[in-house]
C-alpha cells in the first residue's frame, strides 16, 4: 500500500472533519490542537471504516496514532 496514497486519504478525512487543514507526515492531531476528542473519534471511525481496522483509543495513545506518519505505518502493517 502505498504511504502518499494513504495521506491524502487520511487529509481527505480531515478536510470532512475540520474543513481546509494544513498537515504534514509529522503533524500532531491531538497535541497540536487540530481535533478535539469528538472529532478524534469521528476521525478513527473514518479510518476504521475505509481500511477495515479496528483501532482502540488504547492503541491511539500507545502507538501515538494521532500523530499521522505513525498513522501511515499502522494502516500499512494492519490493513487487509
Amino acid at each position: 500500500m502505498n504511504k502518499e496514497a494513504i495521506f491524502l486519504k487520511l487529509k481527505e478525512i480531515l478536510v470532512d472533519i475540520k474543513g481546509d487543514v494544513n498537515v504534514s507526515y509529522d503533524t500532531a492531531l491531538i497535541a497540536d490542537g487540530i481535533l478535539d476528542s469528538l472529532e478524534v473519534i469521528n476521525y478513527l471511525t473514518q479510518i476504521e471504516d475505509t481500511y477495515s481496522l479496528s483501532i482502540s483509543l488504547d492503541q491511539l495513545a500507545e502507538l501515538k496514532l494521532g500523530i499521522i506518519n505513525n498513522m501511515i505505518d499502522y494502516i500499512v502493517n494492519n490493513s487487509q
